[in-house]
Formats: structure tokens, sequence, C-alpha cells
């Protein structure tokens, strides 16, 4: 059920219709303002509409890093199954004597 849901960024009321939990959007609206904190600690006095494309590249950096992260996870997962699965069949082929 869609919801409309008021989070507030950089002073500014912004209002969203959310499909998911209102858990899952506060977790990202968390993610977010975290971002541009960051960007208004590191650049202050910089305009809004900048710390927000500053936080959204951030954001995007982070994206990009995970995504690689996800995807050496999922090599060195597919890696060990097949050695545990060549163990497997290793252990359950007769023994040559």
């Amino acid at each position: 059920m869609s919801e409309v849901i008021e989070i507030k960024f950089l002073g500014q009321v912004y209002r969203f219709q959310a499909d998911e939990s209102d858990a899952d959007v506060m977790d990202v609206a968390a993610y977010v303002e975290e971002k541009l904190e960051e960007v208004e600690r590191q650049y202050a006095g910089l305009p809004p509409g900048k710390i927000m494309v500053m936080a959204a590249l951030l954001m995007g950096k982070d994206c990009v890093s995970l995504r690689s992260e996800l995807e050496t996870l999922k090599q060195k997962i597919k890696i060990q199954s097949e050695l545990i699965g060549e163990g497997i069949r290793l252990m359950r082929a007769p023994e040559n004597e």
C-alpha cells in the first residue's frame, strides 16, 4: 500500500509516495542525510544544490564499490561451492584398491 512520506533534507521538506515499508524508506533517508551532512561538513558554504550533487556522487561511489565487492564475494562462493562439491564427489567415489 502506497503512502506519502515527508523527509527533510538540508532544511527542505520533500514528500514521496512510498510502496516499501516505512522502515526501508527511513533507512534510505537516514543514509542520504548522512551523506548530505558529510558533504556539508567537508565543503562548508557550498550551495544546497551542489551539496546534493556531491552527496549523490558519494552515494554512487558507495554503490559501485559495493557492487564490485558483491561480485568478488559471488566468485569466492562459486569457487568454494565447486571445491566442496568436488570433495563430496571424491568422498562418495568407490575406493580404488
